[in-house]
């Protein structure tokens, strides 16, 4: 028969292998976990000192672009002040004249991409530029004729035509204030 002290004992020696074998395999896993946590912060933290890498290499970038954009309109204002500067000249040299002398006709016009000035200069800059150079246009389209043979430009109307005089002077204003406007002037914006 069986012993019930004896079935005990066996019943308690089994409880106690297997939570031996429990806390083991317990333990086991726990230590599995403890790795894993620790690969995995050290992961995080690669992936914040990239993420601050990133960071500061777009900065730099941003810096970097900021200062190519900058130089251009910089450069933009000196071509676009020197442009203005010899229509004015222009203006100046048919003034009071009926025949003048060109080099280059195309000295007039507005030698700036108007991707440029999209880019580079406020909406008021551009209506300013664009508009001193489309009165130009305009005025000499309207008052000057070619001369191919003498290479020339002659006067359509006379000298006193109060319309012709006062575009001219219009123009000179125009072009005297957009040479002196502060935005031409100025150095870093």
């Amino acid at each position: 028969m069986l012993n019930i002290s004896a079935t005990s004992d066996w019943i308690t020696l089994i409880g106690v292998v297997v939570t031996f074998f429990g806390v083991l395999v317990s333990g086991f896993f726990s230590f599995l976990l403890y790795r894993a946590t620790k690969e995995s912060t050290a992961a995080a933290q690669a992936s914040a000192e990239a993420a601050k890498l990133t960071v500061e290499l777009a900065n730099n970038s941003e810096k970097d672009r900021k200062i190519k954009e900058l130089a251009m309109r910089q450069q933009l204002k000196v071509t676009l002040r020197k442009q203005a500067l010899q229509a004015l000249e222009n203006l100046s040299q048919m003034n009071g004249k009926k025949v003048i002398k060109f080099e280059d006709p195309e000295t007039i016009k507005l030698r700036i991409e108007p991707s440029y000035l999209a880019l580079y200069f406020s909406d008021n800059e551009r209506k300013i530029i664009n508009e001193a150079w489309a009165n130009l246009d305009e005025y000499f389209f309207n008052y000057w004729r070619p001369n191919l043979v003498a290479e020339t430009y002659e006067l359509k109307s006379s000298l006193e035509d109060p319309k012709f005089l006062e575009i001219h002077d219009d123009l000179q204003k125009l072009f005297s204030k957009l040479i002196n406007d502060s935005f031409l002037n100025s150095v870093g914006n």
